[in-house]
């Protein structure tokens, strides 16, 4: 008995040391660490050559200081780190033997949610739970449906269908992706969504601020000329993340209270520099620009409808005084590279998918079947929704669909809440909700959501996991205020 009452004992107080938070110092120091390690990696691999082992070795350290630390915040700190790789560590990766490459965010989002998974049904099965979210069910169906697609796309596959080698490989990886960008949610709202109110939303403002940092320091990288940009941050700030720069920086200008006036300048600063890049000097590529105006009305609309109608007289006076300039940057620009091109891609994709209509072609299959059929014009679709019709058929187009209104409801939900708190909280949720409604825009122009196998490869994901993290993040929002009402997470 004695025995075991000081088993029970050092057990006790072993889990008391595992829930110290981390010295602030350790943090800085393991996001500094892998930074470092990945900047050493890209200098090193400036003959565009990639060494296997120092993606490994990134990807190791990461995750073992993660681990050797087993704090309640270590997890936290890997949503970081994913954040952080992704937009400033572009050029490290892993070949496949394909024509993608396995880049260190993917990595590490494979490594952090596999930890999760088994911490939380494995190790703690007998008080296996999720988090109680809006998002649960809809993410949970997704991953049900893409893997029921892929196995449907074995077993119905057409007889005369052409299948290079590498398919295999190919159609698994983009499964995995296409479920494991979902899964960056429920991560985020099972790690920082269990933690108390003001440790949570502490979180939550590193990952924001993080994101910031990435964009301030690209976009001044570009305008002074560094050559290290394309090659650290190429990837990452493709397709939807100027959106996400440009109302990160606006909704924090606009709702929270507690930034002092260098602070908002800053921000003012970045979200400008961003529309001036995309719109002003790219303004032919529509997927660069059009979803931040989209969300940047959005978040106009939510913030005061005497903004955004100001807002809209000042785009209409705009308009009419450049319309002949903006009708040849953005009009003749785009049908002269082919943009109109695309609805015949489409119609293209409409026949196949009526051949498969339950649950599509498979992860990245229609391209096998655009070889096989249509190998003169065997291109992807440039729209996340024709993707995701075309690879899970209309029953997973459903399911993706309920996924994207519950994440539009729940921040929508989420600002009402918090209309006139004008705190980093309240910003969030209208940054998200704007984001919602900026990305469907980018989804109609590209795969920036979910990327395409042939298209972006899966080296996509370090682009794409900004949005999907971004909306985890109103969800653990959502459960800490949920929590902290219920006296379930009073402030630390």
């Amino acid at each position: 008995m004695n025995a075991a009452m000081r088993r029970a004992a050092r057990q006790e107080r072993a889990y008391a040391r595992s829930r110290r938070p981390i010295n602030r110092w350790l943090q800085i120091a393991v996001v500094a660490g892998v930074l470092v390690l990945s900047a050493l990696a890209a200098f090193i691999t400036a003959t565009d050559a990639v060494y296997w082992y120092l993606t490994l070795g990134a990807s190791a350290a990461a995750v073992a200081a993660v681990v050797f630390m087993r704090r309640r915040d270590a997890s936290p700190l890997g949503l970081v780190l994913i954040l952080a790789t992704a937009g400033m560590a572009n050029l490290i990766a892993l070949p496949t033997g394909t024509g993608s490459k396995l880049v260190l965010s993917l990595i590490l989002s494979l490594a952090f949610t596999f930890m999760w998974l088994f911490n939380t049904f494995i190790l703690n099965k007998h008080t296996m739970r999720l988090l109680a979210s809006p998002l649960n069910a809809p993410v949970l169906a997704w991953c049900i449906v893409s893997v029921v697609a892929y196995v449907w796309s074995l077993i119905m596959r057409d007889p005369l269908l052409y299948v290079a080698r590498s398919f295999t490989i190919v159609q698994v990886a983009a499964l995995v992706v296409n479920i494991l960008l979902p899964l960056q949610m429920l991560l985020i709202i099972n790690t920082i969504g269990v933690l108390k109110y003001d440790e949570g939303v502490l979180w939550l403002k590193r990952m924001v601020y993080v994101v910031l940092a990435i964009a301030a320091f690209a976009i001044v990288g570009e305008i002074l000329g560094l050559p290290f940009v394309n090659r650290f941050y190429a990837n990452g700030i493709r397709g939807l993340f100027s959106m996400w720069a440009f109302v990160l920086a606006m909704a924090l200008v606009l709702y929270d209270s507690s930034l002092n006036n260098f602070m908002r300048a800053v921000l003012l600063g970045i979200a400008g520099a961003w529309f001036y890049r995309d719109f002003v000097q790219h303004s032919g590529w529509l997927s660069g620009w059009l979803p931040m105006v989209v969300a940047g009305g959005v978040l106009a609309f939510l913030r005061s409808k005497r903004l955004f109608a100001l807002t809209m007289v000042v785009v209409l006076i705009y308009i009419g005084l450049h319309w002949e300039e903006l009708y040849l940057r953005i009009v003749v620009s785009n049908i002269e590279e082919g943009s109109m091109s695309r609805l015949d891609i489409w119609a293209m994709a409409m026949t196949h998918i009526k051949r498969h209509p339950l649950f599509g072609m498979g992860p990245a299959g229609y391209a096998a079947y655009y070889m096989t059929y249509n190998p003169l014009n065997a291109r992807s679709t440039h729209n996340n929704l024709f993707d995701v019709v075309a690879q899970t058929g209309v029953i997973g187009f459903a399911v993706f669909i309920w996924l994207g209104v519950s994440v539009f409801a729940m921040a929508w939900k989420l600002t009402s809440s918090q209309k006139g708190e004008h705190t980093f909280e309240e910003g969030l949720a209208a940054a998200v909700t704007a984001g919602c409604v900026g990305g469907l825009a980018g989804m109609m122009l590209g795969d920036w959501v979910l990327p395409f196998a042939y298209n972006q490869t899966i080296s996509g994901f370090d682009n794409a996991v900004f949005t999907w993290l971004l909306f985890g993040a109103a969800g653990a929002l959502l459960a800490l205020r949920t929590a902290r009402d219920a006296g379930d997470g009073a402030t630390a």
